[in-house]
């Protein structure tokens, strides 16, 4: 809908930046509690959710270096759900929060991040295509 704002936006006017994953919490406290109990394949997300939490200071006190250190953590995890520290990480650097200004690391982790999303596009528009079913039914019969 034209003139409609997005969460993102809606975000950025109230002066939270980054990307967080909307179905894991997104307050310092919870998600840290969270920790505990959250699999493994959701834990690079909600590591992002709690660099998220330090960089807008959701639950407590802006940290930017704390931030850092949970967006480092999640992409270390070289999981792909990790794309959302890999945005972090280029808008830490970007505008120099807590950090000092380093347009390459920004370059690097922002160029991560869109292929990482493209790749997983890529690999949603096959699986929904129909292209898949075409893919197996190949390997079925023996064509190559």
């Amino acid at each position: 809908m034209p003139g409609t704002l997005t969460g993102f936006q809606l975000s950025a006017m109230k002066g939270a930046v980054g990307v967080a994953y909307k179905h894991l919490p997104a307050e310092l406290e919870e998600a840290m509690a969270a920790l505990k109990t959250v699999s493994e394949d959701d834990r690079p997300m909600l590591e992002c959710n709690i660099g998220f939490c330090y960089l807008n200071g959701l639950g407590g006190k802006k940290d930017y270096v704390e931030a850092r250190n949970w967006f480092q953590k999640a992409k270390s995890s070289g999981r792909k759900s990790s794309a959302g520290s890999l945005y972090n990480m280029g808008t830490i650097y970007t505008h120099a929060l807590g950090v000092e200004k380093y347009e390459r690391i920004a370059a690097e982790s922002f160029g991560n991040y869109f292929r990482q999303r493209m790749n997983e596009r890529q690999a949603w528009d096959i699986q929904n295509s129909g292209l898949a079913a075409l893919k197996d039914d190949s390997e079925d019969s023996g064509v190559q």
